[in-house]
């Protein structure tokens, strides 16, 4: 599989496998972790429910069980009256890297690569399925970088918040992927076609701005005040009347 560098980080389809020395060498603290998913930190209060990927030491880098984890969790939520509101999250610098590379390189199955890709797709669309099929409204809170498919399925999601300085890259070309989380449908419509095909095909970066004035974000915050922000608007969400 293609390895690719980008700002000091090891990535592979949004992978990161490495730290990036720009965040020094302390990794940030992570949060408590959810019952039973390393790597996830999930808690209820007030009708929100929020998903934090919890893994700041691997720039919050999504595990086959995290996927599971968040898909789970979202088709739970789907049927608890208390859970009016999901919000999407990461732990420290980082919202997302995207894939985590020891995904397609530890526990190899006894079909080979083959078996490996076929048990990958099926987590995948699982997991998009959740979100796709979520019936209450569904919020990301991007806190700063993001990479794959942390990307591609923000359209899947209802509003998307995000820092000032965060940026959205798909890196999929180079390592021979297509575009996943109905990006390749979503995003055209979106940003319009050659904005669109610049991003998945070219995998240029684009700025907070840009992707605030495509259409992909809903507003942007100053880092220092983002939560707090984000927090009165999922509030007083979880205070609207839903219908099913």
């Amino acid at each position: 599989s293609g390895v690719l560098v980008v700002g000091g980080v090891v990535v592979g389809s949004g992978v990161v496998v490495g730290i990036n020395a720009e965040y020094g060498d302390e990794a940030p603290a992570a949060a408590e972790p959810t019952e039973g998913v390393l790597g996830l930190a999930v808690s209820s209060s007030e009708g929100v429910l929020t998903i934090r990927l919890n893994r700041p030491e691997k720039f919050n880098a999504l595990t086959w069980e995290m996927y599971t984890g968040i898909g789970d969790t979202l088709n739970a939520a789907a049927e608890n009256p208390a859970v009016r509101v999901v919000l999407l999250t990461g732990t420290g610098k980082w919202y997302c890297a995207g894939n985590d590379l020891s995904n397609f390189t530890k526990n190899m199955p006894a079909g080979g690569p083959e078996e490996m890709a076929s048990n990958g797709q099926r987590v995948l669309n699982n997991f998009c399925d959740a979100m796709i099929k979520f019936p209450k409204p569904l919020i990301a809170a991007v806190n700063g970088p993001a990479i794959g498919i942390p990307v591609t399925t923000l359209g899947l999601c209802d509003l998307v918040y995000c820092t000032d300085n965060a940026t959205f890259r798909t890196p999929f070309v180079s390592l021979g992927q297509s575009p996943e989380g109905c990006s390749s449908f979503i995003f055209p419509r979106t940003f319009g076609l050659a904005k669109a095909n610049e991003m998945l095909l070219t995998e240029r970066q684009i700025t907070a701005q840009e992707a605030s004035d495509g259409g992909l974000v809903t507003r942007i915050f100053p880092e220092d005040t983002f939560r707090d922000e984000v927090e009165k608007i999922v509030k007083h969400m979880a205070t609207l009347p839903l219908s099913r």
